[in-house]
């Protein structure tokens, strides 16, 4: 599928951003832009696609995305009404390639970080204590402005540069210059089928719905996502049944039926192709994870 751009506004003034996204719920937007991200989810779970990989996230999850680099997060729960109150929040810093000038970052003590930028280009996600760390220094950074604000970030940087155990996310990098606005009729099915998976989504209905032929909506999803759609369902499905494994305590039976699953067995044997262990061997290890 093709992303949507998306303009940051940044100016020569302020070449970056540093600001916190707190919504009743993320809602899935496929896009990208020019400029680095990190983003650190505070609160709430849901799924991540960055690229070509569709993953569960978690509160803790701290991700670097190069430029034009496709991504998207999207909450697995919305805030109830009446609330008053987020229950999906992240802080999210952003910057141009051009921070600081080229002559910056050829600096000898430049290299480091360079290398990390240079292997953001697939999506970075960091783990364990250095992950920590790097939270801390965020928070801190948000209460924080002006030089003191960039000081902690670049601080931040210093500690991400560092990281030996960082995970790759997407199998592919990102081009150098994305697509601008294209692809909106493929972006607007991507966006119906993440909706709608927990629903009985079949083909024809769906081609139907966009009023195009049952095999013409098969060989676009499979040219833009690689994925039939039964594959792209079933992995939206499990990666939100992660996010509900992981945060909460409903028994695997109801997460099955809420997450569009009319058989345990089935679920269970799916669950299982997608991430290697069963739905109770994940709660385990991510609750240990977390202990």
């Amino acid at each position: 599928m093709q992303p949507i751009f998306e303009k940051v506004p940044l100016t020569p003034d302020r070449p970056y951003l540093f600001w916190v996204r707190s919504e009743a719920r993320f809602t899935f937007r496929w896009h990208f832009h020019p400029e680095y991200e990190l983003t650190l989810i505070v609160q709430g779970t849901g799924t991540r696609v960055v690229g070509d990989r569709v993953e569960p996230y978690r509160e803790g999850d701290l991700v670097l995305l190069g430029p034009n680099l496709p991504h998207s997060w999207s909450s697995a729960q919305a805030a109830a009404p009446g609330r008053g109150r987020a229950i999906n929040q992240a802080y999210v810093f952003q910057f141009s390639p051009a921070l600081f000038g080229e002559s910056f970052w050829r600096q000898p003590d430049m290299a480091r970080l360079a290398a990390l930028l240079e292997r953001s280009r697939r999506g970075l996600l960091f783990k364990g204590r250095l992950r920590d760390e790097a939270a801390r220094l965020i928070r801190e950074s948000h209460r924080e402005k002006g030089l003191r604000r960039l000081a902690r970030l670049m601080e931040l940087f210093d500690i991400l540069a560092s990281a030996r155990n960082a995970v790759p996310l997407s199998t592919t990098a990102a081009v150098e210059s994305g697509p601008r606005r294209r692809g909106e009729q493929i972006e607007r099915i991507f966006r119906y089928i993440h909706e709608h998976a927990r629903d009985a989504l079949g083909l024809d209905a769906v081609a139907k719905r966009f009023h195009m032929a049952p095999s013409t909506l098969h060989r676009r999803l499979k040219r833009e996502t690689g994925r039939s759609l039964t594959e792209l369902v079933n992995e939206l499905r499990v990666s939100h049944a992660c996010g509900l494994l992981a945060h909460g305590d409903a028994r695997i039976a109801e997460i099955c039926y809420q997450c569009g699953y009319q058989n345990l067995s089935y679920f269970n044997r799916r669950f299982r192709e997608s991430t290697g262990m069963t739905p109770r061997e994940y709660r385990r290890r991510i609750l240990g994870m977390a202990a």
